[in-house]
């Protein structure tokens, strides 16, 4: 900003001249010395209305969206609780642990890409199957599996006639090998 060397108005004070739009190099430069100066800026009515005003502006556009966002984020995270809760409560339930392990398995021949179709009948004795295996378990204290005759990677199916019921130990020991 260029300023003109003579002042334009019979002042003798920079501040009153400078509000009066004068731009002379002592005005100017008083004006510049005074802008970094705080406690001008504290006793300054424009420069404290301009100030509040972008405070009143930011806090009025950023307050319904950060209240959007806060409530977004107690639902996300309510949701959440409620879906634990509902795994945990169906996992626990003596047909939701054994319908688990049973597409657990079935997921794990869908991923060696060996796709059974098994009718619902089928599909309920393999769960059947899982549901005995943890009853056997529990009623004996000691772990079993629910193992394939012919492993899944020898090309065996995920088919009830292909199911077994072994304890922990014989089922490790076994691997993916198949027994005479």
């Amino acid at each position: 900003m260029t300023t003109p060397d003579a002042c334009l108005f019979p002042h003798n004070k920079p501040s009153t001249a400078y509000m009066k739009k004068c731009r002379c190099v002592r005005c100017y430069a008083w004006h510049k010395n005074m802008q970094s100066n705080p406690v001008y800026k504290a006793q300054n009515k424009a420069y404290q209305r301009t100030e509040k005003s972008k405070a009143c502006r930011k806090e009025w556009i950023m307050k319904p969206i950060i209240a959007a966002r806060r409530q977004e984020q107690r639902q996300t995270e309510e949701y959440k609780q409620k879906a634990r809760e509902r795994a945990k409560k169906w996992s626990k339930s003596p047909d939701g642990r054994a319908k688990k392990y049973a597409s657990l398995a079935a997921r794990r021949v869908k991923k060696i890409k060996q796709i059974s179709t098994l009718t619902a009948a089928e599909q309920a004795q393999v769960v059947e199957i899982y549901k005995r295996c943890r009853e056997l378990s529990e009623s004996t204290g000691i772990a079993h599996h629910v193992d394939h005759i012919v492993p899944v990677s020898k090309e065996g199916e995920h088919h009830p006639n292909n199911l077994q019921i072994l304890t922990a130990e014989q089922n490790l020991k076994k691997g993916a090998r198949i027994l005479p």
